[in-house]
């Protein structure tokens, strides 16, 4: 596991600052679902790292619209031991979206960029099988039994996109930087609103809850983010700290073994986590 190298999924920012910058967020967030389950990575969430990346939260909000200089990630990269970046910009068009990836190898010192079109009436399946092949080709391929696991479809309108950005960008900041007593909760209703049947909506819904201690509530979402995406692993994170945090062992338990399974992980020491989590936090 420790020979594994960290790859990071930066927010993609469009390059036009008028655009409605939620959703470069959205996609960044759909690629950092989808890397989760490149098993040949060990770290992968950017929410992880915010706080690292960015010291302030005027800071991390600039570079998200695309303000402010860019990222030293060679610099980063050292420091944090993050080989692999993923950044971008996405462009609009009447009734479609491109979104402009690059890969940066920062011990290789090599970066590679392709164009992948994007449209939503077909769940954005294709955008990320057109993702899967580039990576592929960028010399990183998923393994084969990993894909089919990235490419539910993601009912989601353009509003949704950008009401799922707005909602992500709100979790980072209260994550990060702890500015608010509570997690307000209105972005993610309105992205569950616009588009009820999205996994990102409901998966953000369920963490937001999650954050403000309401547990049963965040359950809800998380079951509803399942229907929508059975994989994922983030999601399945996300009930087994409900079960934690309910002093719910067996639920625990079960979602720390189907959270491996989805990264082909041992499963038995997942399980030996949970229960060393669960007595950490005076649960057992």
């Amino acid at each position: 596991m420790s020979d594994k190298p960290r790859c990071i999924v930066l927010p993609l920012r469009h390059d036009k600052p008028a655009d409605p910058f939620g959703r470069g967020m959205a996609l960044h967030f759909l690629i950092g679902n989808v890397i989760v389950l490149h098993t040949g990575f060990r770290e992968f969430w950017f929410g992880w790292r915010v706080g690292k990346i960015f010291a302030q939260k005027k800071e991390f909000i600039g570079y998200c619209r695309g303000e402010g200089p860019d990222l030293n990630m060679d610099r980063i990269g050292q420091e944090q031991q993050i080989r692999y970046w993923l950044y971008g910009t996405v462009t609009h068009h009447p009734d479609s979206m491109t979104a402009t990836l690059t890969l940066k190898d920062v011990h290789a010192g090599i970066e590679t960029t392709t164009d992948v079109a994007l449209a939503i009436r077909d769940g954005l399946v294709s955008f990320r099988q057109r993702f899967l092949d580039w990576m592929a080709e960028c010399g990183l391929p998923f393994p084969e039994k990993q894909k089919s696991k990235v490419l539910w479809p993601e009912r989601i309108s353009w509003q949704g996109l950008d009401d799922v950005g707005q909602a992500l960008k709100a979790n980072y900041t209260f994550s990060a930087y702890q500015d608010k007593a509570s997690l307000e909760l209105a972005p993610f209703d309105r992205a569950v609103e616009e588009s009820p049947h999205s996994f990102m909506g409901q998966n953000l819904l369920g963490w937001a809850r999650f954050r403000n201690g309401d547990y049963d509530g965040a359950r809800q979402a998380f079951h509803r983010a399942l229907e929508a995406n059975p994989n994922s692993n983030g999601v399945m994170s996300g009930m087994m700290w409900c079960g934690i945090q309910l002093g719910d062992r067996e639920d625990a338990c079960q979602w720390a073994a189907r959270k491996a399974a989805t990264r082909q992980e041992d499963e038995a020491a997942a399980v030996e986590k949970a229960l060393g989590l669960l007595k950490k936090h005076g649960k057992l």
